[in-house]
């Protein structure tokens, strides 16, 4: 049986070793800078989180915000058919077909107008 620590002929065991050296050094350094941007990232959905945004809300929001405009209008498309089988009609929309929000200096029940 041929000892592995000795070098045969067209060998190149030093060169494959200073291959997985410097490969193992390279994964630690990106596995720590993963770890880096993971912490970062936390950060920043603390701060939505902070603002009263639910974090499932927001990670609705940003699965949507990361798609292709088709394939998000098809999404939309597919929420508004199920709100509207579930009868959760109006949900989708901040105001109804037809009815305008008053401006804030005309309201109605405001005796300052």
């Amino acid at each position: 049986m041929a000892d592995i620590n000795q070098p045969t002929s067209g060998d190149n065991s030093a060169g494959i070793k200073s291959i997985i050296r410097s490969a193992a050094d390279r994964i630690l350094r990106l596995q720590e800078e993963i770890g880096d941007l993971r912490a970062q990232i936390t950060e920043v959905r603390s701060e939505v989180k902070g603002a009263g945004i639910r974090m499932a809300d927001f990670n609705a929001a940003l699965r949507l915000y990361r798609m292709e405009i088709e394939d998000r209008n098809e999404s939309l498309d597919n929420i508004r058919m199920c709100f509207d089988a579930l009868g959760l009609g109006g949900q989708g929309e901040l105001f109804p077909a037809g009815k305008q929000p008053k401006p804030a200096n005309e309201s109605a029940n405001t005796p300052f107008a």
